[in-house]
């Protein structure tokens, strides 16, 4: 079955979940961490940034799938 998105703390999803759902939720991810949001602001920075001016139609998995 395909995994769900990664958590990501003070984005509104966890506030989102009750704790038996959080808990189901991390079982499907392959890395179940919550991540913080400046992890992931580090992948848009690189990506908007010239440094990725020839990468195109990626995805970027943070722990799910």
């Amino acid at each position: 079955p395909p995994l769900g998105l990664s958590l990501v703390a003070n984005s509104g999803m966890l506030e989102s979940l009750s704790a038996k759902a959080l808990a189901s939720k991390q079982e499907s991810l392959l890395k179940p961490k919550v991540l913080e949001v400046e992890e992931v602001m580090h992948a848009i920075n690189f990506f908007a940034s010239p440094l990725a001016r020839n990468i195109s139609c990626q995805t970027v998995y943070f722990g799910g799938v």
